[in-house]
């Protein structure tokens, strides 16, 4: 059949058999490493993201991904850790934080490229991030995992939450 055909054929069954379809391709996996076939590279997923940029770094190391970001700057805030409020010391942190802000300034406008390095990897980094559905198994498996920082942790599971409830492809389900 041609590729219409079946897409064709697809949008006609009901949500129930393609799932049931997706679960049959998938089969059984043992562990992240077993991953599905190429088939899941056509569909692809496309979120606007706002986190701290050591956060943006850990996803940013996913080549299958594409990502364009912002430039890095201090325009849109910072993370504190709670644990720093915990251990009283939220505004020696704050205190760093509005000394990288500083530096950031003071180096943004005669060397803007160079500016960024004085930025935190606490501070937020808007980007757009751009991956196919075989990359989402991965990514987001791998990423949202209790061994992963809580920054990075959080996106992959809002994204895991709009592939379910936004896309409508409700894998947490299967």
């Amino acid at each position: 059949m041609s590729e219409s055909s079946v897409l064709a054929r697809v949008h006609a069954l009901s949500s129930d058999d393609r799932l049931a379809i997706m679960k049959a391709y998938v089969g059984e996996r043992g562990n992240r490493r077993h991953r599905p076939g190429r088939a899941l590279e056509r569909t692809d997923y496309r979120f606007d993201v706002l986190s701290d940029y050591g956060g943006f770094r850990d996803l940013q190391r996913h080549r299958l991904a594409t990502i364009e970001w912002q430039t890095l700057g201090p325009r849109h805030g910072y993370v504190r850790p709670s644990s720093l409020v915990e251990a009283g010391v939220a505004d020696r942190f704050d205190e760093a934080m509005e000394t990288s802000r500083e530096l950031w300034g003071a180096l943004s406008e005669q060397f803007p490229d160079r500016a960024a390095y004085a930025v935190s990897l606490a501070h937020r980094i808007r980007y757009v991030m751009q991956f196919n559905a075989r990359e989402a198994m991965h990514l987001l498996e791998l990423r949202s995992s209790v061994q992963g920082h809580p920054g990075y942790r959080a996106v992959a599971q809002r994204m895991h939450r709009l592939i379910d409830e936004e896309a409508g492809h409700p894998r947490s389900r299967a």
